[in-house]
């Protein structure tokens, strides 16, 4: 232990025992506050003495509290909890879903097929998004145009069928 400084001593001295060491008043060590008092002092009585064991004070006036105010408490710490929850929970959605790039994908696709639409059709740059959404819901509704979709994506799907078989 590296010896103490003549300044520090001397600042310190009413709290040297004789051995050199800072020494607290036996009432102060047993307390949790920081106002500690010198081993030489003699304390009679301490108004924030509280001991290391005793209870905290906020812990005795939930003693105070109705039965209605305790579960009150409850109820609202357990929403506190579900919300913090599903906070969490998106969180975790939202970085997975950030790391796994499909963000990036799906709005390259969008960006893509949008695209292919305005090359296809021109005239539809001029429409609104609320009419350009009504026009390919009525275009969609048409049952040639299911057909088609149909058509489409059941021989997108044959050759993973196909792969699965030979495998």
């Amino acid at each position: 232990m590296p010896r103490m400084s003549k300044k520090c001593r001397l600042e310190l001295a009413f709290f040297l025992n004789e051995r050199n060491r800072v020494t607290y008043n036996e009432l102060c060590r047993k307390c949790r506050h920081p106002c500690k008092q010198s081993c030489r002092a003699v304390v009679i009585e301490c108004p924030k003495y509280l001991s290391k064991r005793s209870r905290r004070r906020g812990e005795t006036e939930n003693m105070d509290k109705s039965l209605e105010e305790l579960q009150k408490e409850y109820e609202d710490g357990t929403a506190r909890l579900e919300q913090e929850k599903r906070k969490l929970r998106r969180l975790e959605n939202r970085k997975a879903y950030l790391e796994s790039g499909s963000r990036k994908q799906r709005n390259h696709r969008l960006i893509t097929r949008g695209a292919a639409v305005e090359s296809v059709m021109p005239e539809v740059k001029i429409l609104t998004e609320q009419e350009f959404y009504s026009l390919m819901e009525r275009i969609s509704e048409w049952q040639p145009v299911q057909n088609m979709v149909r058509l489409f994506v059941e021989r997108q799907s044959q050759p993973l069928a196909s792969e699965k078989d030979g495998d």
